[in-house]
């Protein structure tokens, strides 16, 4: 995982519509840039840049005039940093963005830019957070000059499939190799019983018995596997109820589950 954090400010300048989170907000002044000047656009796009050690937002798109940025849509600026956030291996975790504006009053807009934001990037509108504030008439803001904005991204690094396969291939191996110890150390052992986590529950020794309990939950249901001294399988037992872990135990040459429903262990 990781965080990435953006920053922008754009001043007020008559005579342009003002974008706010890919939306046009209907107001009497627009924001000054080279571009749009979508300033909550911008800072996610540095966010997400950010977080993926890209540099930022000027670097990839230079406000150089007359050049192919000038006066661009900001969405198409932040629909080419998802695409090269997603080549990078990355994928949007979650955002949480700022406006500070002291006008115009920007919560009635905030539902249409998560549902813009959200399309154009890819993502659930669940995974973009957008507030509002404004900075109590102090400074630059508060003087209604301008609009500063503020994001945070998680960005997480994409599993291939190959890679999940392994991972699998890896974790029921390393079962096998768990209960394979288990029955090692069980042959050298006179009288125990002792507990592991995930393949073998429960290993009971007695004078003339060996139980052994396996879990294979929720692939299928659990069982007891008993043998004789000389390892040589008596019979497979399933509890009479569905638990992942139930306990099993030797009384009187019977095989004693948790809920107490005996079960001879001659084979079936």
């Amino acid at each position: 995982m990781r965080i990435g954090f953006g920053y922008d400010v754009h001043a007020f300048a008559p005579n342009r519509d003002l974008w706010l989170g890919g939306i046009r907000v209907p107001f009497e002044e627009g924001l000054l840039g080279h571009s749009d000047a979508d300033v909550l656009i911008h800072a996610l796009c540095d966010a997400l840049l950010g977080a993926a050690a890209m540099r930022d937002i000027g670097y990839h798109f230079p406000p150089v005039k007359g050049n192919e940025f000038e006066n661009i849509d900001s969405k198409i600026l932040l629909r080419k940093v998802m695409t090269m956030i997603r080549e990078a291996g990355y994928e949007l975790g979650n955002c949480d963005c700022t406006i500070c504006a002291e006008a115009p009053k920007l919560n009635p807009h905030i539902p249409a830019m998560v549902a813009c934001l959200a399309k154009v990037m890819g993502v659930d509108e669940t995974q973009i957070s957008i507030k509002a504030t404004t900075t109590e008439k102090l400074g630059f803001v508060g003087r209604k000059e301008g609009i500063a904005a503020q994001a945070v991204v998680l960005i997480t690094k994409k599993m291939s499939t190959r890679k999940i396969y392994i991972t699998l291939i890896a974790i029921l191996l390393a079962g096998v190799f768990q209960l394979s110890t288990s029955l090692v150390l069980a042959n050298d052992t006179t009288e125990v019983a002792y507990e592991i986590s995930s393949v073998c529950d429960t290993l009971i020794l007695t004078d003339s018995i060996i139980v052994i309990h396996t879990v294979c939950a929720p692939i299928c249901s659990s069982r007891a596997r008993v043998y004789n001294k000389v390892w040589e399988e008596i019979g497979v037992l399933r509890p009479p109820f569905s638990s992942a872990f139930p306990e099993a135990y030797i009384e009187d040459d019977k095989v004693l589950w948790r809920d107490n429903d005996n079960f001879d262990y001659t084979p079936q």
